[in-house]
């Protein structure tokens, strides 16, 4: 994904997990250069809305890091 303006734009994620079973996780990653930033998705509520203030504006790695988490849906997007 690629961050136009870090000061104002926001990464929205709307993710859902169908089977949570106990001991497992559930984690949306961003990388950038050095800059690396976690967050436990496992018992997401409600659509996600991450600050992107941290990193610098160009492209970002977004990964989904399943461990035992079963029928996940997911959409992210940067505006």
């Amino acid at each position: 994904m690629t961050i136009a303006d870090a000061d104002i734009q926001l990464l929205h994620a709307d993710i859902s997990c169908g089977t949570v079973p106990d001991g497992a996780t559930f984690v949306l990653w961003l990388v950038q250069g050095d800059v690396a930033k976690s967050i436990d998705i496992t018992n997401l509520s409600a659509p996600l809305e991450y600050p992107l203030d941290e990193f610098e504006n160009g492209k970002v790695h977004v990964r989904l890091q399943i461990n035992g988490v079963e029928n996940t849906v997911s959409e992210i997007y940067i505006k």
